[in-house]
């Protein structure tokens, strides 16, 4: 919010509130900003995730009839580990749900 309110544009890696009142404060300071905020998603942004992109808007596969995502973890996959995995603490990531919490 503070690179809003100097005038910047904002590329932002999720989340970008862990409550709804903090995901709405954003929303405002995007709106009275007149500025580009682009919530970011995980690897969206990864050079071999885009190039698929683009092959697929090409047609490279043929036509798109459904697509079908979901998250996969290791089954040890650390729940409390150092790089966070603020994923599964609901204090820090505000649950999977945020985005659409009252809204």
């Amino acid at each position: 919010m503070a690179a809003l309110r100097a005038g910047k544009h904002v590329y932002c890696e999720k989340p970008i509130g862990i409550t709804p009142e903090q995901v709405r404060a954003v929303v405002e300071a995007v709106r009275r900003s007149n500025k580009v905020f682009v919530p970011g998603q995980q690897l969206r942004s990864m050079s071999m995730y885009l190039e698929a992109v683009r092959r697929i808007r090409e047609g490279v596969i043929g036509d798109v009839i459904m697509v079908k995502a979901q998250r996969h973890a290791r089954p040890i996959f650390a729940h409390d580990g150092t790089s966070g995995d603020w994923y599964f603490d609901v204090n820090r990531s505000g649950g999977y749900l945020i985005g659409a919490i009252r809204a």
